[in-house]
């Protein structure tokens, strides 16, 4: 209703009413049996395609034009059942003030309509949540009132009520459009390199996208859009789709192999690592986004190390592990693994607990401006793995984070015992 003008409407659903139930002609019975066929057919397409906890605009606002034609056709009449026509505009008035659009702009509710786009854009130039959608809504009952007090007078409401609705619609346009530009924006610049064809640009030949757990599903849609190189996705062990495209699972073996349906991934890579720091051995660093990786592996693609729950820009997840593994299945790794953590600077200190398979657990202190390394000795046969969990959190936008954290560096080690452990299985989801 909002998104057609909104002093259209009354007239369009009466305008569809009369080409129904009193056609003047087989074109205008024909008109709205087009019309509200094709509108419970998109519906029916939202519903099913679409994300229904969101409104569904992209799907039915091809009934706009529609909406146009009906209006014409109530207003070719002359204007009649103006009773009714006052009884719909007071229903539209009293459902917008029990129903306001703040609650549908917040967050992803948006995404899918550009009306609600530009009524978020116009709350952040209004300056307060909220303030936007009342003023939407007052300009809604001006609108439905001036319909009512126009429906006397049809040769001069008619032009009043088009005019009144283009101009609506064409403001609406001018918000969503501005909102998306400024988006636009934003998005490139948290998620891509100066050159947005960068992997393209490597001129590495097909590639594979590369998802792990928690990894941004807008930063994935980028890589893919820009680049027309990445062939396809794989995915990582607790990894979402980025779509309902073929997206095969990877599991990880013995020896740190990525295997789709047992057999070995080869050819370049481009490695999700904003959830998460991974490592490739026998590969070619390539080249880097803000959390992607190239990777250009001499053989099959082959992880050396995880840091799940390492977020791009150094954050913790509340919980994660670090997972190493050895150059061959059931080999020898002799490694130190040094990590220097940090407590927030405006946090009360937390502690880290850390638990590796066979070893009585181990609590780190960390306090605000006091930066510890932590060293692990790692002398393990197959590959080895350390958990750790926080026992403070909070919240760095919507991400659940504890402390912060260094890549972990890694060095040999001359080892004199060698443990074995059994082969850790990778995390299904972080917590």
């Amino acid at each position: 209703a909002y998104s057609s003008g909104w002093i259209l409407v009354p007239g369009a659903l009466l305008g569809l009413a009369l080409a129904l139930w009193r056609p003047r002609s087989r074109a205008e019975s024909a008109f709205g049996a087009l019309f509200l066929t094709t509108t419970v057919a998109l519906l029916l397409e939202a519903s099913l395609a679409g994300d229904v906890d969101r409104a569904q605009e992209r799907y039915v606002f091809y009934v706009l034009p529609l909406a146009f034609l009906a209006f014409g056709a109530y207003a070719s009449r002359g204007w009649p059942a103006r009773t009714h026509l006052a009884l719909l505009v007071s229903l539209l008035i009293a459902a917008s003030a029990q129903v306001p659009l703040a609650g549908f702009t917040a967050a992803e509710g948006k995404s899918q309509s550009p009306f609600l786009v530009a009524a978020f854009r116009l709350e952040e130039w209004a300056g307060s949540p909220g303030s936007g959608s009342l003023v939407i809504a007052a300009v809604a009952a001006v609108f439905g009132v001036l319909a009512i007090l126009l429906s006397t007078r049809p040769l001069l409401a008619t032009p009043v009520v088009l005019g009144l609705a283009l101009a609506a619609t064409t403001a609406a346009s001018v918000g969503a459009v501005a909102f998306d530009s400024r988006n636009a924006s934003s998005v490139r610049a948290a998620f891509l390199p100066d050159e947005p064809s960068w992997v393209d640009r490597a001129g590495v030949g097909d590639v594979t996208l590369v998802r792990a757990p928690d990894g941004v599903r807008t930063e994935a849609m980028e890589q893919l859009f820009w680049n027309r190189s990445i062939r396809r996705v794989a995915l990582l062990p607790g990894a979402g789709e980025v779509d309902h495209l073929f997206s095969p699972r990877l599991t990880v073996a013995r020896d740190g192999r990525l295997l789709e349906s047992g057999r070995e991934l080869t050819g370049p890579v481009l490695v999700d690592g904003y959830g998460g720091t991974i490592e490739l051995s026998g590969a070619r660093r390539i080249a880097e986004s803000p959390s992607y990786t190239l990777w250009s592996p001499e053989g099959p693609a082959r992880m050396s190390l995880y840091f799940a729950g390492r977020y791009s820009d150094g954050w913790l997840a509340g919980a994660g592990r670090l997972y190493l593994w050895p150059e061959q299945p059931g080999g020898r790794i002799s490694r130190r693994v040094a990590v220097t953590l940090s407590a927030p600077p405006a946090s009360e200190g937390l502690t880290l607990r850390f638990q590796e398979p066979g070893k009585r657990t181990r609590d780190v202190r960390l306090e605000p401006g006091r930066p510890q390394t932590v060293n692990f000795e790692v002398c393990s046969r197959g590959a080895w793995y350390v958990t750790y969990l926080s026992s403070a959190r909070g919240f760095v936008g919507t991400r659940v984070v504890s402390a912060q954290a260094s890549e972990a560096r890694v060095s040999p080690l001359a080892c004199s015992a060698v443990t074995e452990h059994a082969p850790p299985a990778l995390p299904t989801e972080q917590v």
